[in-house]
């Protein structure tokens, strides 16, 4: 059985980790707006109505729409 030197292994570059920071983080910023919209949907709709949300909003959002204002660019800060 032959062994295997730790220098045949090459480190990943820099071109590489940072594709991949981007992909991590752009995974995490998806999942938590993803867990926002599920706590904003088992919430009563009078509640929603109430923060000026409509419900519809909400499902619109979780099914990926683009025609919910909850996703819209010009509404986020």
């Amino acid at each position: 059985m032959s062994t295997l030197e730790l220098g045949d292994i090459a480190a990943p570059t820099s071109q590489h980790t940072g594709w991949l920071a981007r992909l991590w983080a752009g995974w995490k910023r998806r999942r938590a707006q993803r867990l926002a919209l599920l706590d904003l949907s088992r919430m009563e709709p009078r509640l929603l109505r109430d923060m000026g949300i409509e419900p519809l909003d909400v499902i619109n959002a979780l099914d990926g729409r683009g025609r919910s204002r909850l996703v819209d660019r010009v509404r986020q800060h």
